[in-house]
């Protein structure tokens, strides 16, 4: 680790700038507003006039007040943000123009959707104007035509989130995370359709939304059974709204969730297939940049038609510092490309980094980084069939370490047939990102029959009754593991110690790791 954070630059930036963003979040530290700015231009310049001196008595002034500035940065950083989903308006009734940014989704009473306030009375416009709000509309047929993009004016009553009951999750905070500022319901003639303006970021991400629905209606048409449509649609795109609880369930206790929600896998999927079909041009050097600079579009072109949802957002980033890293014709690191990558996305929203999404992915994706290449040493197979079946099994496990804990802090449930079924859906799975998108470009371009998808439909069947026997074994997910935060820390802490004791054989990092699980058992017993 230590060669690591010496080797890259984004890695020391981002270390002190976490514990920034959380301490901010949990303590919401007090000060002036003009007061924060002026003391990061004030250390940022100290960084500047501080590499001057790198080789005399301050040479390590600039790594000082580099940590500070970056640490400051989180808090002023995660400040800005947590004021966006400040409510302090007065729980009453007000005209406000709103701009829907998701398509509403049906609930047992009403119609759900996230939207942001464009307008409002004179008397708290200034207040309220650019923040997010969660909107439950009627359930009637005037609400069913509304789409993300949409305005509307509503005669309504907002306030701030408030948690329910005594539930165990906080909605109040779950929702602050999310940006969201305040909720509010709206009677069955308390709204109007009106035109909204928005800017070009809006237009891009709203396109994108309007040619998923179109994929989506296609993909009903090649599917009739609703069971099959709702997987292919998660599956290609990331559309979940129409997955069935049970489905959800069953994907869920079998390790393979993250199959169904669009992210780094469907990427490395996609950028594997894409390296391949372009890989007879490499012989031309000139073509590489070309080529890998084509890749990129095509699959921020694919986040784009998936909505751009975070999690897909978060994987072109990652894969768009390692792409270019080709591109520009240097080595890339990839610890310091996921660093990087990483850093830009909470420096665009700090709450990121509370997103169970976020610490899954990052999770897998250093654990992948850190762990597999010493788990595929472990054994060589001569044939490439085996031996592919034990680079997926590597994979599988390394990622496993990576998102367990996370796993068991939030959902506290854990696979036990997670690698028998990842060697089973994984494959399944790069077929179907193949085919999908194959017979979708078929039906838009010509209406084939529909024996002409046949290959498709028993694949995907195939697919979705293998995950279901699977789910069927008994005892294939143990559940009620719960886990508290120092726990998920001391995991991570044991597993850099574990790592660091083989890599480098120095006795201290085991003696430490002995002494932490002696802690753990004292602390259970």
């Amino acid at each position: 680790m230590e060669k690591i954070i010496g080797r890259s630059a984004f890695w020391r930036i981002l270390l002190p700038l976490i514990p920034g963003i959380i301490i901010q979040f949990y303590f919401r530290v007090s000060f002036d507003a003009t007061y924060g700015p002026a003391i990061l231009l004030l250390l940022f310049t100290g960084c500047c006039v501080s590499l001057l001196f790198r080789q005399y008595v301050l040479k390590y002034a600039f790594g000082l007040i580099l940590f500070c500035f970056s640490f400051l940065s989180g808090i002023v950083l995660t400040s800005c943000q947590l004021e966006k989903s400040k409510w302090e308006i007065v729980a009453k009734r007000h005209n406000y123009s709103l701009l829907l940014l998701e398509d509403p989704v049906i609930k047992p009473k009403s119609r759900m959707c996230k939207a942001r306030i464009t307008g409002c009375d004179d008397t708290v416009f200034t207040r309220v104007a650019g923040k997010n709000v969660i909107l439950y509309l009627p359930l009637n047929t005037e609400t069913e035509s509304l789409r993300a993009g949409h305005g509307i004016i509503v005669n309504t009553v907002f306030k701030r989130p408030e948690q329910h009951g005594n539930s165990t999750f906080n909605y109040a905070d779950y929702l602050e995370k999310k940006g969201v500022a305040a909720t509010g319901y709206v009677k069955e003639n308390n709204w109007i359709r009106q035109p909204v303006s928005f800017g070009l970021i809006d237009k891009i991400k709203f396109k994108g939304i309007e040619i998923r629905n179109r994929i989506v209606g296609i993909s009903g048409e090649i599917f009739p059974d609703e069971k099959s449509a709702s997987v292919a649609n998660a599956l290609f795109v990331g559309y979940t709204k129409e997955l069935s609880p049970e489905l959800r369930s069953v994907f869920a206790a079998t390790g393979t969730a993250h199959i169904l929600a669009v992210s780094g896998l469907h990427l490395a999927i996609l950028f594997g297939l894409l390296c391949f079909l372009f890989s007879p041009l490499n012989r031309y050097l000139f073509l590489v940049p070309v080529t890998r600079i084509f890749i990129l579009l095509v699959l921020w072109f694919f986040a784009f038609i998936t909505g751009l949802s975070p999690s897909i957002v978060r994987a072109c980033v990652m894969t768009g510092f390692f792409g270019m890293g080709v591109v520009l014709g240097r080595k890339s690191f990839t610890m310091n490309s996921l660093a990087a990558s990483a850093l830009f996305m909470l420096i665009y929203n700090p709450l990121y980094l509370f997103d169970v999404g976020f610490q899954l992915s990052y999770g897998a994706v250093i654990a992948i980084v850190l762990i597999n290449p010493y788990l595929v040493r472990l054994r060589e197979f001569k044939s490439k069939i085996l031996h592919y079946f034990w680079k997926l099994s590597c994979v599988s496990v390394a990622a496993q370490v990576g998102t367990a804990p996370v796993s068991l802090f939030y959902f506290g449930q854990f696979s036990v047939i997670f690698l028998l079924t990842n060697i089973y859906a994984i494959p399944l799975s790069g077929l179907l990102l193949i085919l999908l998108p194959l017979s979708i470009l078929l039906r838009v371009i010509y209406d084939f029959p529909g024996y002409v998808f046949i290959p498709v439909k028993v694949l995907l069947e195939s697919f979705i009754s293998g995950i279901e026997m699977l789910n069927g074994i008994p005892y294939s997910a143990i559940t009620g593991l719960n886990s508290d935060i120092w726990q998920v820390i001391s995991f991570y802490l044991g597993l850099y110690l574990l790592f660091s004791s083989i890599k480098k054989r120095q006795p201290q990092y085991l003696y430490a790791l002995v002494f932490l699980v002696a802690l753990q058992v004292f602390l259970y017993l």
